[in-house]
């Protein structure tokens, strides 16, 4: 089976659209956003192999939103995996995405305390491809 190529984007906030690439939200300003979005980057395969084994799996391409709601704690392991919201219509999906943001490390909070995010991931089938032209002969 070819496997289909996704375009995921991360967003926050409600008023944001589906081309908008932004910060995550964390719920309190005990840890910096661009120290949260890096290690979300990094993350990013891990999110993209759920969605591509959801392919696989189940015949069929999700599409939509699911906003993650996870905590960091002092020591910067993650704890509370859960989700806020989803319309992907693909527990496989949810399930994956939540066991993998379950297992990451981020940066210790400023004041040792729990931080609380609430990330979206969108999940869009990229356009396939145009094939390119050749270039004109020259003469």
């Amino acid at each position: 089976m070819r496997s289909l190529p996704l375009l995921l984007m991360m967003l926050s906030g409600s008023a944001c659209t589906p081309r908008q690439s932004s910060m995550p939200v964390p719920l309190r300003e005990e840890l910096n956003k661009d120290a949260i979005q890096e290690v979300l980057a990094a993350h990013r395969p891990e999110i993209r192999a759920c969605y591509e084994q959801t392919i696989r799996t189940r015949g069929f391409t999700p599409e939509g939103r699911l906003v993650v709601g996870f905590v960091i704690e002092a020591d910067g392991a993650v704890r509370e995996s859960r989700l806020v919201s989803a319309t992907t219509d693909s527990p496989m999906l949810e399930r994956c995405v939540l066991e993998r943001v379950a297992t990451w490390t981020f940066p210790r909070p400023q004041s040792n305390g729990r931080v609380s995010v609430h990330y979206p991931y969108v999940f869009v089938q990229a356009p396939p491809e145009t094939p390119k032209q050749a270039p004109a002969p020259t003469q």
